[in-house]
């Protein structure tokens, strides 16, 4: 008996997980790890709007200015005061005042879209809306009662008043949003390009070597029969 219990409760979890957060609720993530562009709009959206409270520790200003092609003046402006460009991109603020301030002390993002992905952190990003019994006088659809504050108070949303929309969102939020993500693909795997341009050389290797050996099997093997 115990064991189907424990069996129902589970689906009715996840029966509520799931109406909590379909697909059908959520807003498609059209970044493109390719778009330059996008990359270094994202850069300079992270740096503004959310390395106050959170870090890229696995992420040097270098290794930014180098990826998306930089000059010296651009990287110039993202780097914090008071570090150099081999530094990690980390903020000023402690742990301890983020757990004071917060409740919770900021994560460090160098990792999140790799294990939240990236739809995850799209949809999260342009789901703030106005809740006045939370401290920071919003919440979140995706993450309910999360501690951070909307970064985006400035951006338009008119949308956003009720818990049961249908997540429309205004298009400067959403190609924010975008670029923040993308650039936060890019830091998640910063060789994922790389990667995936030889991953195509080397197919393209096997598959000749392929035609190759079974020419050569051809030859070896005619004279038997």
């Amino acid at each position: 008996m115990k064991k189907y219990s424990v069996i129902i409760i589970f689906l009715m979890a996840s029966s509520f997980l799931y109406g909590q957060h379909s697909d059908d609720d959520l807003i498609e993530y059209t970044g493109d790890v390719r778009n330059t562009e996008s990359l270094q709009r994202g850069a300079k959206y992270f740096v503004n709007m959310c390395m106050g409270c959170h870090d890229l520790k696995f992420m040097r200003y270098s290794q930014v200015g180098k990826g998306l092609a930089l000059s010296n003046e651009e990287l110039g402006l993202l780097i914090r005061a008071g570090s150099r460009e081999l530094d990690p991109m980390t903020n000023a603020m402690s742990d301890e005042d983020g757990l004071r301030w917060f409740g919770v002390s900021p994560p460090d993002l160098s990792l999140v879209s790799r294990s939240r992905g990236t739809e995850y952190l799209f949809n999260f990003l342009i789901g703030f809306y106005p809740d006045n019994s939370r401290p920071t006088g919003v919440n979140n659809y995706l993450l309910p009662n999360t501690s951070m504050p909307n970064v985006f108070w400035q951006l338009e949303n008119t949308s956003h008043g009720e818990p049961d929309h249908d997540l429309s969102s205004s298009d400067e939020l959403i190609e924010v949003a975008t670029d923040i993500v993308n650039f936060l693909d890019y830091v998640g795997e910063p060789m994922q390009l790389e990667r995936q341009e030889l991953g195509k050389k080397v197919i393209g290797f096997l598959f000749l070597f392929l035609v190759i050996a079974y020419a050569l099997k051809r030859e070896i093997w005619k004279e038997v029969h």
